[in-house]
């Protein structure tokens, strides 16, 4: 289940998650395709549901926390 409260909008075989970080309340939109969310509610892991979506992206749905927040409280593991 996705944790982060989010607007969900539907577009055919398409779903729009409007979500809110928790930490700077920045708006991200995240787009996903129908096969991919019946995939994740099946118990599908993220990244093997959504491989489309960003570390990023997939962190947000995850946790609530944008790429941005994440790297400022624990480092960007790309360093």
């Amino acid at each position: 289940m996705l944790s982060n409260q989010y607007v969900e909008t539907f577009q055919p075989h398409q779903y729009a998650f409007t979500c809110k970080c928790s930490m700077c309340e920045n708006e991200h939109v995240i787009t996903v395709d129908a096969p991919e969310l019946f995939r994740y509610n099946r118990g599908a892991h993220m990244q093997d549901a959504f491989p489309h979506l960003t570390p990023d992206e997939r962190e947000l749905l995850i946790s609530g926390i944008c790429g941005s927040c994440y790297d400022n409280l624990f480092g960007d593991p790309s360093e």
